[in-house]
């Protein structure tokens, strides 16, 4: 069975995987030229910060 502490270390860690990829994607459309690439990327990046939001409503959950 996993404790609370488990569950917000879980949830801790999903959301720095989601933070890195955000921060990537970030500097990535800040030096992209090309707009076809630049929107799918802008796509990508708010499906992430999206589930990042998600994230952290759910461990408020647990906390």
């Amino acid at each position: 069975m996993f404790t609370k502490e488990d569950y917000l270390n879980y949830f801790d860690q999903l959301a720095d995987i989601y933070r890195d990829s955000i921060s990537i994607y970030t500097d990535l459309l800040n030096d992209l030229q090309d707009k076809a690439i630049r929107n799918k990327l802008l796509m990508a990046a708010s499906e992430n910060m999206e589930a990042f939001r998600f994230i952290r409503e759910e461990k408020k959950k647990f906390i």
